[in-house]
């Protein structure tokens, strides 16, 4: 029988006794429901129940705020543990992650055999102490093709009578990245050097797979369906371009940067602070090049651009917002919103267009201003903001009309308050649902800076999702 876990336990029974630890947040088994899918953790208790008649499967779902887990004691009344595959990222941090790297060692310190598909393999070798990043190859999705057994691989009982090259269904953009103590590596392929592997972890053996042998093709189809289908025919390719990201550490920075980087640029990325770099997901990708610059400063910003090998695009999101009724707005107050979102957009754009034009290959350019740039009367309270953001679309309208004889397309988003974690923090009661989302932001922003945008120009693009 399938029981969600929460606080009563079976006893010790004849049947094997296993628990699932569900990968997906609430939000991410909803997304996977609504494209036609299952969510991970029945469709792994479903098969262990095909093969496993008699047993008895928990499923716990650590990635949930408040739900209750196993302790060490209950995890050593489980004959094996088994971990999905999930939407997330063992980069980005938080309790999220946190929790479900906590328990997978709590699984290890119990001595239960562990199997992870995927997910399952990345939050094991975290917990063993690895690590993973994002695969600088990109996304692997649908099938992992020649995947090739080791020679440890080929001695390993999870592969008896399987072929020494194989294909797996597959669909994942993270990797091992270093190996944890005591790890084997079983597979591995062109897309992945870890495609399986052992870890001995004190007296544990855990195994895990980069692919999903629990997966049916119709469930593969819904992934597909889900981020697969935008991500294969939507996605632009810059493979081989130069592009300059200012801002790049923040919240929306990050995912720009992030989904940069997987359709194959070289990104340029500018702070201001080292504590940054430290937080910044992407800083040990081979493509992400940080740099310090001073964005309101003319002569660091010229020198930051000066520096660059090519350009194709520069994407100027860096800025900062402060809520001031006009009354209480000192000169010096205007001008700190005047200097951290136009004199940054006005300079960084007045430097890529001069590598743009020396190099003579045209480019691309997208700015952010943001809604009371466009709807005046919102800006009501916060004017200083809402002056020096139209102003950056006032800037984007023109500066289009200027540049397009050079084959440079200059255009702005306009987002609405975006979901991030700290405007989540900042305003708790709001509807957090009808936000736009930074990575379908950075969409709008990886089209509009494309080889693929041929023909928009001069646009400040409403980002403003159901708000």
């Amino acid at each position: 029988m399938i029981r969600p876990f929460r606080n009563e336990f079976i006893v010790f029974m004849s049947s094997p006794r296993l628990l699932v630890i569900e990968g997906n947040t609430a939000e991410g088994r909803a997304r996977q429901l609504a494209a036609g899918g299952v969510i991970a953790s029945k469709g792994y208790a479903d098969l262990l129940h095909e093969l496993l008649p008699g047993a008895f499967v928990d499923i716990c779902y650590p990635a949930d705020p408040g739900e209750t887990l196993p302790d060490g004691t209950v995890l050593d009344g489980y004959d094996g543990v088994a971990i999905t595959g999930s939407a997330l990222h063992v980069y980005d941090g938080g309790p999220v992650i946190e929790r479900q790297i906590e328990l997978v060692g709590a699984v290890l310190a119990a001595g239960t055999p562990i199997f992870g598909s995927c997910w399952g393999l990345q939050v094991l070798t975290a917990a063993a102490g690895g690590s993973i990043r994002r695969n600088p190859k990109g996304r692997e999705l649908g099938f992992g093709r020649r995947i090739r057994l080791t020679e440890s691989g080929r001695q390993h009982p999870m592969y008896v009578g399987k072929p020494q090259v194989f294909d797996a269904v597959t669909v994942h953009l993270d990797e091992v990245e270093t190996l944890a103590p005591g790890m084997t590596v079983l597979a591995t392929n062109a897309m992945s050097e870890v495609q399986s592997a052992e870890i001995r972890h004190n007296s544990v053996v855990a195994w895990g797979v980069q692919y999903h042998p629990e997966y049916p093709l119709r469930e593969i189809a819904a992934i597909v369906r889900r981020t697969g289908r935008t991500r294969m025919m939507m996605q632009p390719d810059f493979r081989d371009r130069h592009v300059v990201v200012t801002g790049g550490t923040g919240a929306l920075g990050t995912a720009v940067v992030g989904a940069l980087l997987e359709a194959g640029a070289t990104c340029h990325v500018s702070y201001v602070d080292e504590s940054e770099v430290q937080r910044f997901a992407h800083r040990a990708h081979g493509n992400a090049r940080l740099r310090p610059c001073d964005l309101t400063d003319e002569k660091s910003v010229a020198a930051f651009f000066d520096a660059l090998p090519t350009l194709w695009a520069s994407i100027h999101l860096a800025g900062g917002f402060a809520m001031s009724p006009a009354a209480a707005t000192t000169k010096l107050d205007l001008m700190k919103q005047v200097d951290m979102n136009f004199v940054t957009c006005f300079l960084c754009c007045s430097a890529a267009l001069r590598v743009m034009r020396r190099i003579k290959s045209g480019g691309r350019i997208v700015n952010v201003a943001a809604r009371p740039a466009l709807e005046w009367r919102s800006g009501a309270g916060m004017a200083a903001y809402t002056a020096s953001k139209a102003a950056v679309a006032a800037l984007t309208v023109a500066l289009s009309e200027e540049v397009v004889k050079d084959d440079i397309l200059v255009n702005a988003v306009a987002p609405s308050i975006l979901d991030t974690a700290a405007n989540r923090e900042a305003m708790p009661k709001a509807n957090h649902a009808v936000w736009p989302k930074v990575e379908e932001v950075a969409q709008t922003i990886l089209f509009l800076a494309s080889p693929a945008n041929r023909v928009t120009r001069g646009a400040v693009v409403p980002v403003y999702g159901k708000a």
